[in-house]
């Protein structure tokens, strides 16, 4: 599970059981009224934040997890290496999570047992991300073609995400963790909508991960959207049609929010043996390795990531050119 064991006052009593924790804990600077929690593990993020540290930054996700879980009574893992074991990564890994439905059949269950399922699959994603350095991460929640699916389908999977949002907010803060949501959001459940901005704003001085949510999301309609902003733009006289090129299309998409060297996903990796993109990501896959696994969003795991990322490490990215 990903932390699901913090409670209030935790990072006093993992700080003094652990000076390597502590240290990352140390207030250097100050923060809005959030919670204790909260105060105590975003005083580290200037740590993760400085790009001189990046020890801290690579081996701060599995301190927090280790330790924490200690203190709950769960043995820890062995204490953390500065470097992933891993030969190389990408910066910024995109994820097509499907098979819950699929998952829930082959084990004679409802389909919300796939979906619930699916959480704990993107839980742990979200924390071998954090553990490996892995810079962005970029998963596909709920695309616009989903809307077609069943009302009682389409409502518990909207309230199911509402609820992991909050449950998990607390524990994404303090893992350093930056989540922003991309997609249509005019027919969301207004519940949702708030919970989306409440994660947003706490979590935006985070920088370990910059966790991207699509929701409600297509690509097509992504770029349609870039590119009737521009053309306002152009009406407006702000800019000159001459002056539309990929960077101006690319800066008026949805993952903008990115650091520009990471808006395009190194590997997509989608679950459950589809091998297509879905109108996902359209325009920033344009040269994006790609990953397809057999196995069911609700079973994958490190095992299934640590092969991910084996196999793009053997692949040499080329970008057109010759060899």
């Amino acid at each position: 599970m990903f932390l699901n064991h913090f409670a209030y006052g935790q990072q006093a009593k993992v700080a003094s059981s652990c000076p390597k924790l502590a240290a990352l804990l140390i207030p250097t600077r100050k923060h809005r009224p959030l919670s204790r929690l909260r105060n105590a593990f975003q005083a580290g993020n200037s740590f993760v934040e400085d790009p001189l540290d990046s020890h801290r930054r690579q081996i701060r996700g599995q301190l927090v997890r280790s330790y924490v879980l200690s203190s709950s009574g769960v043995s820890p893992a062995a204490p953390p290496t500065a470097t992933s074991s891993l030969a190389r990564l990408p910066n910024h890994l995109a994820v097509i999570m499907d098979g819950n439905s699929r998952w829930a059949q082959q084990q004679g269950l409802p389909v919300f047992t796939g979906h619930q399922s699916g959480v704990d699959a993107m839980r742990r994603t979200v924390e071998f991300s954090c553990n490996e350095g892995i810079h962005c991460l970029t998963v596909f929640a709920f695309s616009s073609e989903n809307w077609q699916r069943t009302n009682e389908e389409v409502e518990f999977l909207l309230m199911l995400i509402e609820r992991v949002v909050r449950k998990e907010l607390e524990i994404l803060v303090a893992a350093g963790v930056n989540i922003k949501f991309i997609g249509d959001r005019s027919k969301l459940p207004s519940s949702l909508v708030e919970q989306m901005k409440r994660a947003e704003a706490a979590t935006a001085p985070n920088s370990t991960l910059y966790l991207t949510v699509a929701l409600s999301y297509s690509g097509r309609q992504d770029i349609t959207a870039a590119v009737r902003n521009i053309c306002h733009r152009v009406q407006a006289g702000e800019i000159s049609p001459e002056e539309i090129d990929s960077e101006l299309i690319g800066s008026n998409l949805a993952l903008r929010h990115l650091p520009e060297q990471w808006r395009e996903p190194d590997l997509i990796l989608r679950t459950s043996g589809e091998q297509r993109l879905s109108n996902f990501l359209l325009w920033e896959s344009a040269y994006s390795e790609l990953h397809f696994s057999e196995t069911l969003w609700p079973d994958f795991g490190e095992r299934e990531l640590k092969a991910a990322m084996d196999e793009y490490a053997r692949r040499e990215r080329r970008f057109g050119k010759h060899h």
